[in-house]
């Protein structure tokens, strides 16, 4: 079998490995809510779960990692590890048949090259997509926390309960961050089955790994813990957090001041250079050059 033949059968093979795990990824219980993709995701195929199982690392601290990294994605589902090692590897597989097929007519070492080259990035392709989503959602926490408990004290403060109060909180956030509605939902699911509200806390900490959300958390265990009150506690914190938020958004806008510099160097300064100084370099060439050669 040639090279080409050979290409052409790993990437098919490992095309139709993947359409089985998209299968596998559409296929949604009828009374699950959609939160995601992976969330709602029903078994995958036979392929895939074997493929899952063997590129899946053996080392269960790296498999806990990237198991909490999908959560903290939003990708909550018993199979999306399995489900999402198996892309990954899939990935790598036919890319270098991909590097074959593109590079055929530079020859089999330039297609391995690059084939290779290819592989790498696509293993890592799946990884950037789940922590840019990691990413993002972690924003969105930090974003909305100060008026998530500027709520919650008012909920307080007009006499509901903490579970109630999450709960009325879940309802309004739902419109402004619905991935951290999500969470919460999660979270008042998980009281109303009788879970011990600090385990279902610590749990959303875990989900969300955010410093802020992990501090709240550890406020209403003490609070907890030593019955003390918590609504100035939580004033309190809403403060700290606009503080914080006012000085990364400071940060940020002091770190763009070198980045435009550069930007400004490369970009905006060559051509105003060439709008400027262009004419009068082709007038020289055009005009005097020539009469001075002439001369």
């Amino acid at each position: 079998m040639g090279p080409i033949l050979l290409a052409l059968a790993v990437f098919l093979g490992t095309l139709t490995t993947l359409a089985l795990g998209l299968l596998g990824l559409r296929r949604r219980p009828v009374a699950a809510p959609p939160v995601s993709a992976f969330a709602t995701a029903a078994a995958p195929s036979a392929v895939t779960e074997g493929l899952g199982r063997q590129a899946t690392p053996s080392d269960p601290a790296e498999l806990d990692l990237q198991r909490q990294e999908l959560v903290q994605a939003g990708f909550r589902g018993p199979r999306n590890l399995e489900i999402y090692v198996a892309i990954r590897a899939g990935l790598a597989l036919a890319a270098p048949a991909i590097g074959l097929l593109l590079v055929q007519p530079a020859g089999l070492p330039t297609g391995l090259l690059f084939g290779l080259v290819l592989a790498a990035g696509a293993y890592y392709a799946p990884w950037l997509v789940v922590a840019s989503r990691r990413a993002e959602r972690q924003r969105q926490a930090r974003a909305v926390l100060p008026d998530l408990l500027d709520m919650l004290v008012s909920c307080l403060e007009a006499g509901l309960g903490l579970n109630s109060s999450f709960q009325y909180v879940s309802r309004e956030l739902s419109h402004i961050s619905p991935s951290f509605a999500a969470e919460l939902d999660v979270l008042n699911a998980g009281l109303q089955a009788g879970l011990p509200r600090a385990a279902a806390l610590r749990a959303l900490a875990e989900r969300v790994r955010v410093d802020e959300v992990s501090a709240l958390v550890n406020l209403f265990a003490q609070a907890e813990r030593y019955g003390t009150g918590i609504s100035q506690s939580i004033r309190s914190h809403a403060q700290m957090s606009r503080r914080r938020r006012l000085l990364d958004a400071e940060r940020l806008a002091a770190e763009a001041a070198p980045e435009l510099t550069v930007a400004m160097v490369l970009f905006v300064l060559p051509p105003l250079f060439i709008v400027l100084l262009g004419p009068t370099i082709i007038t020289v060439t055009s005009h005097m050059i020539p009469d001075l050669e002439g001369r």
